[in-house]
C-alpha cells in the first residue's frame, strides 16, 4: 500500500525525471524515433530510467535518466504515470516478469 508521503515523493522523483527529458527531448526532427526503457535490478529494487533516440542514418543514443533505488512496484506505477501525463513515449521493460509487465501495459500504458 501507498501512504500519502509515499505518492508526494513518487511525484517528485516523476518530475525529476521530466525535468530530464525536457532537457534530451527536441521535437524539431524529423523521422526520429524516442522510446524509455524501465530496468529493473533486484538488489535494492531500483529502476534505472533511459531515454532512447534513434535517428534515420545514425547510431542509436542512450541518455541515463536517472535512478529510483528502494522503490515499490506501486510506487514505480505512480512514476511512469507522472511521466506519461507529459510525454507518451513507447515505455520498454527489462528485466520485469511477465505478470509485471502485464499490470504495467494495464495500468501505465493506457
Amino acid at each position: 500500500m501507498v501512504t500519502v508521503v509515499d505518492k508526494v515523493w513518487t511525484k517528485k522523483a516523476g518530475q525529476k525525471i521530466i525535468g530530464q527529458l525536457d532537457r534530451h527531448f527536441k521535437n524539431n526532427i524529423v523521422q526520429v524515433r524516442y522510446w524509455i526503457i524501465v530496468n529493473y535490478y533486484a538488489p535494492k529494487t531500483g529502476y534505472t530510467f533511459f531515454f532512447n533516440i534513434r535517428r534515420p542514418h545514425h547510431f542509436t543514443r542512450s541518455i541515463p535518466l536517472g535512478q529510483v533505488s528502494d522503490c515499490s512496484f506501486d510506487e514505480l506505477i505512480i512514476i511512469l504515470n507522472e511521466i506519461r501525463t507529459k510525454y507518451h513515449f513507447t515505455f520498454v521493460y527489462y528485466h520485469f516478469s511477465r505478470k509485471e509487465q502485464r499490470r504495467l501495459s494495464q495500468e501505465v500504458n493506457q
